[in-house]
C-alpha cells in the first residue's frame, strides 16, 4: 500500500466522528461517479468545514486505494483512514525483537501492520510486524491474535507467507513477525501483466496446493479473497492473513466460532453457510476459492451489493439462493467468454455449490479437475456430451434409492423413464439436423435421391462448395411438389463409396439417382451431372457444365430445371420461381454461409464446441457482407437454438439470438418455408411453447411441397401434444423422406412403445434395421429391448440387446444394468458394473444403479455414497438448467432417499406442476412418474394407488404390463387388489387420440 501524507492527523481515534464520516462514506459509495460522491459528501457535511476536509481527504484517499485494490470500498476507507488516525505515539524507529519499524503499512480490526528491517546487522533484512492494537485487546481479540500466532506456525509452504518470529514489545503488546510480501493482489496481478486463461488457471493452482497444506494442517482459513493472496515480483502468489483462520483440532464453541466467523467475513467471498451461521468446514474454503477462481477468470466479481455493508439478509439473499451469471457469459470479451464456456464455467459453479456437500470434497478435488481441463480431459463437474447431460435426467433418481429395498430397486423403471426422455432429446436433436428437402410423390417414376458431389481438383479444393451444389439442387428440386425427393441425411452414406445404383433404388424407394462432380478452376467452375435409372442401372441424362463462378446460382437452378423435365413432373409457375430465386447476390457471403452449414452439419446430435463457434463467426461475416441473406439468419438461429437446447451455452443471450435471426429471416421473406421453420424450431427447442410450433407450422400452405424437416417437427411437436395420430402420420412421411436416418425410425417406434403398440414399434424397427443393414442400429435394437420389456419378454429384451454390437456405448451400458435389475441378479449387475467404460461412470443413472445393487447387498455405506454421487450431479444439472422440470423431480427423488419427505413431496409436486401432461403429453406423464416414485418412497400407499390408476391411462406414462408385473419396486404393493386391477389395464393398447 502506498502512503499518502495529508493534513490531517490525530493523536487518537474519535470513535463517534469515525462512525459519522462512515456513514457519509457509505452513502457516497452508492453514487455512480466520483463526481456525485464529492457532492453528496458535501451535501452531508454541510457547514462542518472541517468534517468536510477530513471526509473529502479520506475520499480521495479511499478512492486511490480502490484502484490499487480489491477490497471492498469500505475496506480501502478504513485502511485509508489508518494514514489519518494513529492510536498512540508513532511507532517509527521502535526496535521489536531483532528488527526495528520503518513505518505502518496497515491496519486491520485486530492489529496494526508495520513494515520492519533487520536492527543488528548480521544481514538485510525486511520483514512485516503485526502489534495486537492498544485498545484492542479485549478476550476474543487476544484468543483470535494467539491463534494466529499458533496457526502460521505450523504452516511452512512456499505459498504462505511465513512465520519468522513472536513475542511482546516493551509495552505490552503480542505481535509476530513474518515475510514481508512486495506484490499486489492477484486478481489486479493477472490483469496487469495481461495473463492468459491458461496462465491465470496455473497460478490458481499454486492457490490451490497453499489451501490444501493448510487443510491438511487441520487449518480452514475462512478469508480467502483476492487482498489476501499477493502475487510477488516473482509472480508467485503467498497467501496472507490467517486472522479468523478455524483450527479444526480444536474443539471450539461452535456457536463462538460461528459468530466470529460472520462478524470478520467479507461479502464478496463469503459462502452460503458463512451468510447463515452455520458451521465452517473446509467446503467453506472451497467456496471462496470458486469464488477467487471466477474473478480471476473472468475479471468480475460473482455477486454485487448495493451498499459497501450489506445487511445480513441482503448477504444472506444474494450468496445463499442467488446463482451468480456464468463467467463466460460477463467476460469482457468473446475470445474469454469462449475459452471460459463450458468445462471452466461447470468447475467454478460446482465449487461454488449452495450446499457445502454438494461442493469438490476437497481442494484436491478441485485442483485435479483443473489439470483435467488443461489436459484436455473430461472433468467431473460437468457433463462431457450432450448424450450425457440429456441423460442426466435418469440419474437423479439415484439419490432416492435409499428407501425399502423393493422402492430401491423399483426406480429401474424411473430410471428407464428417464433413459427414453434423454433418447428423445437425442432423436429431436438430430432431427433438427436431417437436412434437406423432400416432397411426397405418389408416382414412383417421380422420385430421386441426390447423392453427394464429388470434389475435383487439387487436395486445396473445397470439398464444402461441392456438398453446397448438392444441397441446393436437392432443395430445389424439393420444391417441385410433383417429386419425391430424399433428405440430405438419407444420402449421405453413399458418400465415396462404390455406388450399387440398384441397391440404393431400394434402399431409399426411388426409381432415380442424381450424381456429380464439381471443380473450381479460378473463377470458373465446373460441373457434371448425370442421371441414372436405379432399376436398370442406366443413364437417362448426362450433361457438363462450364461457367463464371458468379453464375453458380442460375446453374444450379437450371440443373434443377432440367432434372425436372427428365423426370417429367409437373412444374408451376410458383415453383419455377422459387427454383431460381437466389439466396444472395454475395458470392463471398454464400461462401461463407457454405462453410458454416458444413461445421454444423455431421454425425450425431453433438455440435463440437469449435465447430459452432466457427459456424457462429462465418455466419456472423455473412451476414454483415449481405444483411438481406435470410437463408444465413435461417441457419444462425438453428445454431443458436442448437446451443441452448443440447449444448453447454444454455443462456438466456443464446435464446434471444435465436429468436431475433429467426425473425429477421421472416421479415426478409414471410413466404420462405426455411424462415418459418426457423421460427417454429425457436418455440419448440427454445421456448417448448409447442403450441405456438404448430401455429408457426400451420401458417405454411398445406398443399406446398415440404422439406423433410417440417415433417420431423410436426412429427415432434404434435407427440408433445398428445396428438398421436397426426404424430404417426408425419412420422412415417419423414422415415419414408429419410430412410437411412436411424434417428427418425427409432422415433417412430418409440411413439408406438408409448402408447403400448409394441408390435408396431418392433414393425418399425426391424424394417429400419434391414434397410440398414445393421449400421447405426444401436438406437433401433434399444427401443426393441424396450418393448420387448413392455411386454414382459424377457429372452426378447436380452436378444435385443445381445445385437448390439458396440457393447461400450452408453445407453447399452446402461439399458443392460437396468435388464439384470429387472431379473433380481444383482451379483451379475455388480459384475457388469465393475467393468462400465469411464463415460458411464461419469453419468449419475450409473451411481443409482450402483446403490440399488449395494442396497440389496445390504452394503449401507456404499449405497450411501453412490446416492450422494447422483444426487450431486442431478444438482449440477439444475445450476445448468434450473427451469428443467425433469431435473427438479430428480431433486425430489434424491431428498425422499435421504429421508427429507416433505421437501422431496413438495418438489415433486411443483415439477408436475410446471409441466402437466395437458402441457407436454411426453415429459408430463415422466414428471408424474417422479411423484410416484417419491409417493412409494414415503409410503403413501393409498396417494401412490390413486396415481397409477391416473398413469395407467397416459401415453408415455411408463406404466405397462412387463414393468409391473416384472419390476421388484411393485413388490409391496402385489397383495392389494387395486394392483392386480391396474395391471390388467396396463395389458391393453392404448388409443391414437387424435
Amino acid at each position: 500500500m502506498t502512503t499518502r501524507t495529508t493534513r490531517f492527523r490525530q493523536e487518537k481515534v474519535d470513535p463517534q466522528r469515525w462512525d459519522r464520516l462512515k456513514t457519509i462514506l457509505g452513502e457516497a459509495l452508492e453514487q455512480n461517479s466520483l463526481a456525485a460522491r464529492i457532492a453528496l459528501v458535501a451535501r452531508r457535511c454541510g457547514h462542518d468545514t472541517d468534517l468536510l476536509e477530513e471526509a473529502e481527504s479520506l475520499l480521495a484517499e479511499a478512492e486511490a486505494l480502490l484502484k490499487e485494490r480489491t477490497d471492498s470500498f469500505e475496506d480501502c476507507a478504513r485502511n485509508a483512514a489508518c494514514t489519518f488516525w494513529q492510536e498512540g505515539p508513532p511507532r517509527g524507529g521502535q526496535r521489536v525483537g531483532a528488527y526495528v519499524i520503518a513505518r505502518e503499512l496497515g491496519r486491520g480490526g485486530m492489529g496494526t501492520v508495520f513494515l520492519a528491517e533487520r536492527a543488528d546487522g548480521q544481514f538485510e533484512k525486511q520483514v512485516a510486524i503485526k502489534i495486537l492494537n492498544r485498545g484492542a485487546d479485549t478476550a476474543e481479540i487476544l484468543r483470535r491474535f494467539r491463534a494466529e500466532r499458533q496457526i502460521l506456525a505450523r504452516l511452512d509452504h512456499p505459498n504462505i507467507a511465513r512465520l519468522l518470529d513472536a513475542g511482546t514489545t516493551d509495552d505490552g503488546l503480542p505481535y509476530f513477525i513474518m515475510d514481508y510480501i512486495v506484490g499486489v493482489p492477484v486478481t489486479r496481478f493477472a490483469v496487469t501483466q495481461r495473463l492468459s486463461t491458461r496462465q491465470r488457471l496455473e497460478l490458481f493452482l499454486k492457490i490451490c496446493a497453499a489451501v490444501e497444506f493448510a487443510h491438511r494442517n487441520l487449518v480452514v482459513h475462512r478469508d480467502i479473497k483476492p487482498s489476501n493472496i499477493v502475487a510477488n515480483v516473482e509472480g508467485e502468489p503467498k497467501l496472507l492473513d490467517f486472522g479468523i483462520a478455524k483450527l479444526l483440532a480444536k474443539d471450539e464453541d461452535a456457536a463462538q466460532s460461528t459468530t466470529e466467523a460472520q462478524q470478520h467475513l467479507t461479502p464478496i467471498c463469503a459462502s452460503p453457510e458463512q451468510a447463515k451461521g452455520d458451521p465452517i468446514t473446509v467446503a467453506t474454503d472451497i467456496y471462496s476459492l470458486g469464488a477467487l477462481l471466477y474473478e480471476m477468470l473472468s475479471d468480475q466479481k460473482p455477486h454485487r451489493f448495493s451498499t459497501a455493508r450489506p445487511t445480513r439478509e441482503e448477504l444472506a439473499l444474494a450468496v445463499g439462493e442467488q446463482v451468480p451469471p456464468l463467467p463466460s457469459a460477463i467476460a469482457s470479451d468473446t475470445q474469454t467468454a469462449r475459452l471460459l464456456r463450458g468445462d471452466l464455467d461447470a468447475i467454478v459453479l460446482f465449487a461454488m455449490r449452495k450446499e457445502p456437500e454438494m461442493r469438490y470434497a476437497t481442494v484436491a478435488d478441485l485442483a485435479a479437475d483443473i489439470r483435467r481441463h488443461l489436459a484436455r480431459e473430461p472433468v467431473v463437474a460437468r457433463h462431457p456430451t450432450l448424450g450425457y447431460r440429456a441423460k442426466c435426467l435418469v440419474k437423479r433418481n439415484g439419490s432416492r434409492l435409499v428407501a425399502s429395498a423393493a422402492t430401491v430397486i423399483v426406480l429401474a423403471g424411473v430410471l428407464f423413464a428417464f433413459w427414453a426422455r434423454s433418447q428423445q432429446n437425442a432423436r429431436e436433436a438430430a432431427g433438427m439436423r436431417a437436412r434437406e428437402v423432400s416432397a411426397p410423390a405418389s408416382d414412383i417414376r417421380k422420385s430421386i435421391a441426390v447423392l453427394p458431389f464429388e470434389s475435383l481438383g487439387d487436395n486445396n479444393s473445397p470439398s464444402y462448395f461441392a456438398d453446397g451444389v448438392q444441397d441446393n439442387i436437392l432443395t430445389d428440386l424439393g420444391k417441385v411438389g410433383d417429386l419425391k425427393v430424399i433428405s440430405r441425411s438419407g444420402v449421405a452414406p453413399y458418400r465415396g463409396k462404390n455406388r450399387n445404383m440398384k441397391q440404393i433404388g431400394r434402399d431409399l424407394g426411388v426409381a432415380n439417382v442424381l450424381e456429380g462432380s464439381v471443380q473450381i478452376s479460378g473463377d470458373r467452375v465446373r460441373i457434371n451431372a448425370q442421371l441414372i435409372d436405379t432399376q436398370t442401372d442406366t443413364q437417362i441424362w448426362a450433361e457438363q457444365y462450364d461457367r463464371k463462378l458468379e453464375d453458380i446460382f442460375a446453374l444450379q437452378s437450371e440443373l434443377a430445371q432440367t432434372i425436372t423435365a427428365q423426370l417429367k413432373a409437373t412444374l408451376s409457375a410458383g415453383e419455377k420461381a422459387e427454383i431460381w430465386r437466389q439466396p444472395t447476390q454475395d458470392l463471398q457471403a454464400y461462401d461463407l454461409y457454405l462453410r458454416a452449414r458444413a461445421a454444423l452439419r455431421g454425425e450425431g446430435a453433438v455440435i463440437p464446441r469449435e465447430n459452432w463457434n466457427v459456424a457462429v463467426d462465418f455466419l456472423d461475416r455473412a451476414i454483415a457482407r449481405d444483411p438481406k441473406f435470410t437463408l444465413a439468419y435461417c441457419l444462425l438461429s438453428e445454431a443458436y437454438v442448437l446451443e441452448y437446447r443440447f449444448g453447454e451455452g444454455h443462456s438466456p443471450q443464446h435464446l434471444a439470438a435465436a429468436k431475433d435471426a429467426a425473425e429477421t429471416a421472416l421479415r426478409l421473406e414471410p413466404n420462405r418455408e426455411e424462415a418459418r421453420l426457423a421460427l417454429a424450431r425457436y418455440y419448440y427447442h427454445g421456448l417448448k411453447d409447442y403450441r405456438r410450433t404448430q401455429h408457426e407450422l400451420s401458417s405454411l400452405p398445406s398443399s406446398a411441397p415440404h422439406e423433410v424437416d417440417f415433417f420431423i417437427l410436426a412429427s415432434q411437436v404434435e407427440r408433445r401434444l398428445g396428438q398421436f395420430a397426426a404424430s404417426i402420420r408425419d412420422g412415417e412421411k419423414a422415415v419414408e423422406l429419410d430412410p437411412q436416418n436411424a434417428s427418425l425410425a427409432a422415433s417412430l417406434a418409440q411413439t408406438y412403445s408409448g402408447l403400448r403398440r409394441f408390435g408396431d414399434s418392433e414393425r418399425v424397427a426391424n424394417a429400419a434395421i434391414a434397410r440398414l443393414r445393421g449400421e447405426k442400429s444401436t438406437g433401433l435394437f434399444l427401443v426393441k429391448n424396450d418393448a420387448a420389456l413392455g411386454m414382459g419378454n424377457v429372452e426378447e429384451a436380452h436378444a435385443a440387446l445381445g445385437s448390439i454390437q458396440n457393447k461400450d456405448d452408453s445407453d447399452y451400458q446402461t439399458a443392460r444394468l437396468r435388464l439384470y435389475l429387472i431379473e433380481r441378479d444383482y451379483s451379475g449387475a455388480k459384475a457388469f458394473a465393475a467393468n462400465v467404460t469411464d463415460e458411464v461412470k461419469r453419468r449419475p443413472d450409473f451411481w443409482l444403479t450402483v446403490a440399488a445393487v449395494a442396497h440389496a447387498e445390504g452394503k449401507v455405506n456404499e449405497e450411501r455414497q453412490a446416492n450422494a454421487e447422483a444426487k450431486r450431479l442431478a444438482l449440477l444439472a439444475l445450476v445448468q438448467r434450473p427451469d428443467d422440470p425433469g431435473f427438479l423431480g430428480a431433486l425430489a427423488i434424491a431428498e425422499a432417499s435421504l429421508g427429507q419427505k416433505e421437501e422431496a413431496l413438495r418438489r415433486a409436486r411443483q415439477a408436475a406442476e410446471m409441466l402437466p401432461p395437458s402441457v407436454d403429453a411426453v415429459g408430463g406423464a415422466t414428471c408424474e412418474m417422479n411423484l410416484v416414485a417419491v409417493l412409494v418412497m414415503t409410503g403413501d400407499r393409498d396417494a401412490t394407488f390413486d396415481k397409477l390408476s391416473k398413469l395407467v391411462k397416459l401415453p408415455f406414462g411408463l406404466i405397462n404390463y412387463g414393468d409391473l408385473k416384472l419390476n421388484p419396486v411393485w413388490d409391496d404393493l402385489r397383495n392389494d387388489p387395486r394392483f392386480d386391477r391396474i395391471l390388467a389395464e396396463s395389458a391393453s393398447p392404448l388409443p391414437f387420440n387424435g
